[in-house]
């Protein structure tokens, strides 16, 4: 066919625009055969000094949308001139896929059970603090845990280890000395005394109690219920007495 030209064209400084209108759907500008299509200073500094792709531009491009191909987890559809199997690619209806080395490190993805989901087939490494439903990062010892529900999220908790309570309880008086919130002690009579446990403490009427008793003296629980233990001293005459003593409740 004929050429655009014979030689290589300029548009006159003057003339700033030019515009070549193709009018109908049914026609087509195209550019056919194995050569490729340039747009910027090649030639000059470091740049190429022709084009290296089918279309190749130096300088940015703009476009109000790109309608591009799906690509594949080796050839990603977006990739690079300088490492071609890392990319980001379609992996499936409402997927996208991101691969490194030709494998797929990363899906994006729209399900109908579960949402959005981001599913990661290697290692994580966190660079910044991982924030929970109320933007929070957590202090240390705590875990993340799942509220439940039928639209569940994250929050940081503290670990729920075996240990759920320590206490001293006084000679007489049958009060806490110390020990843990939640925790509260009554005198009920010589030797005799009645610890209260806050709900949601021990899930279970079957908690470990660990008893110590000051003195030479004897020391048991003569009952027990997710609300509180009851606890008895005796002396070696086998009689109620009251005794400093010592508790912990362990619930695996």
């Amino acid at each position: 066919g004929s050429n655009l030209a014979s030689a290589n064209l300029e548009q006159p400084t003057a003339n700033l625009t030019r515009t070549y209108q193709v009018t109908n759907t049914n026609q087509n500008l195209m550019f056919t055969g194995l050569g490729r299509v340039g747009v910027g200073n090649f030639g000059i500094g470091t740049a190429p000094t022709i084009p290296e792709n089918k279309f190749h531009v130096l300088g940015a491009i703009r476009s109000e949308g790109i309608l591009n191909s799906n690509g594949t987890v080796g050839a990603p559809a977006y990739r690079f001139s300088g490492d071609t199997d890392t990319g980001m690619y379609w992996s499936a209806a409402d997927e996208l896929g991101f691969s490194a080395g030709g494998q797929a490190v990363l899906l994006i993805k729209e399900t109908v059970a579960d949402g959005l989901e981001t599913i990661s087939n290697g290692s994580f490494e966190l660079k910044e603090a991982l924030l929970d439903k109320d933007g929070e990062a957590g202090t240390a010892g705590q875990v993340l845990v799942s509220t439940g529900g039928t639209t569940p999220q994250t929050d940081w908790v503290d670990a729920a280890g075996p240990l759920k309570g320590i206490g001293k309880v006084n000679l007489l008086g049958g009060t806490l000395l110390g020990g843990t919130p939640g925790f509260s002690v009554m005198n009920m009579g010589n030797g005799m005394y009645d610890v209260s446990i806050a709900a949601d403490i021990v899930s279970t009427s079957n908690y470990t109690i660990q008893l110590t008793v000051e003195g030479d003296f004897r020391i048991y629980v003569t009952a027990q219920s997710t609300t509180g233990f009851s606890v008895e001293i005796k002396n070696m005459s086998d009689t109620l007495t009251n005794a400093r003593w010592h508790f912990t409740v362990l619930e695996q």
